[in-house]
């Protein structure tokens, strides 16, 4: 515990009188301050509150949707349906370690990145990192006693180029809780029609692996297919997604990792642009969430349009 965590837990029990209170007033007290939790929306549940804290803190920093309590191998969801497991840990006096909890199935690829937090005792934001499955995959050692795999946020995890350190976007929602919402202030199609993307631009592109056929068909005009051929390049680590034109195709690439998605081939005739076949790869064809964040990269993140048309 460190020396300024120590003073503002002692303030708080000084201010509250807790030393003045029975065994059972200290737990109705922490019983109350979860109902209020609950109220606020910020604990789900009533066990510990971390990881529903944590899931709340991740979800509301990064505009992410959680998902429901019985969705098993991820916790919340970006609108274009990239998946997130969360996990929360709380340092104390008696227990420092950094491990995460259990990570189960993890073969299953049910998430697409990882993002751990781990709190001093009086949840100041001691570490906060986010990580694709595949570097998880690295450093993530199985468990057979639990059958699952067991992750440390180690230095030589945090200090991995491909770990993104999400400390200040998370300390900034938590100052700035309760204040009036901010403006999105994102970037709409219009914003970039000057800008070009081609392979050249983007590094560590994969195209590697196995692609099947998407039932996605959808039509534009000419004006909307010239603003999709210029591609997307992305900005922050916020914008997920790398998107070029070349030879009749789409080539919509992970931004963090460089491995192709999707695949999309247009063509032309008097009404227009269409989509004469889009194809996923293999692995994810099976993933609800996967096939309908393909018309979202093209209506929302490239065209700018805030609702996909069907």
């Amino acid at each position: 515990m460190t020396e300024s965590s120590d003073k503002k837990l002692k303030a708080i029990a000084e201010t509250h009188r807790f030393r003045e209170m029975d065994p059972v007033d200290l737990l109705r007290t922490f019983a109350a301050v979860i109902a209020e939790l609950k109220r606020r929306g910020i604990a789900r549940s009533i066990n510990n509150p971390v990881a529903d804290y944590t899931e709340w803190l991740v979800a509301e920093s990064l505009g992410l949707e959680l998902a429901g309590n019985s969705t098993s191998g991820y916790d919340a969801v970006a609108e274009d349906g990239t998946r997130y497991q969360v996990k929360g840990r709380r340092i104390g006096a008696e227990t420092k370690s950094i491990q995460l909890s259990a990570l189960r199935n993890l073969e299953r690829r049910q998430f697409d990145y990882l993002i751990g937090v781990v709190f001093e005792p009086d949840f100041t934001i001691r570490h906060a990192a986010l990580m694709s499955h595949e570097v998880v995959l690295e450093y993530a050692k199985y468990n057979a006693h639990t059958n699952s795999h067991i992750l440390y946020l180690k230095p030589s995890v945090l200090e991995d180029k491909r770990v993104q350190d999400l400390r200040e976007k998370l300390n900034d929602f938590t100052q700035d809780y309760g204040s009036p919402p901010k403006t999105d202030g994102g970037r709409s199609g219009a914003d970039l029609t000057a800008t070009v993307a081609t392979r050249d631009v983007w590094e560590n592109l994969d195209f590697s692996g196995a692609f099947v056929d998407m039932p996605y068909r959808d039509r534009f005009t000419v004006e909307e297919f010239d603003r999709i051929s210029r591609g997307f390049i992305p900005e922050s680590m916020d914008d997920k997604w790398f998107v070029f034109y070349e030879d009749s195709t789409l080539f919509i690439h992970r931004s963090w990792t460089g491995l192709l998605m999707y695949r999309v081939q247009f063509d032309q005739s008097q009404d227009g642009v269409h989509v004469a076949r889009a194809e996923i790869r293999d692995e994810y064809r099976g993933h609800d969430i996967h096939l309908k964040a393909l018309p979202w990269v093209i209506r929302a993140l490239i065209l700018g349009q805030h609702a996909a048309k069907h």
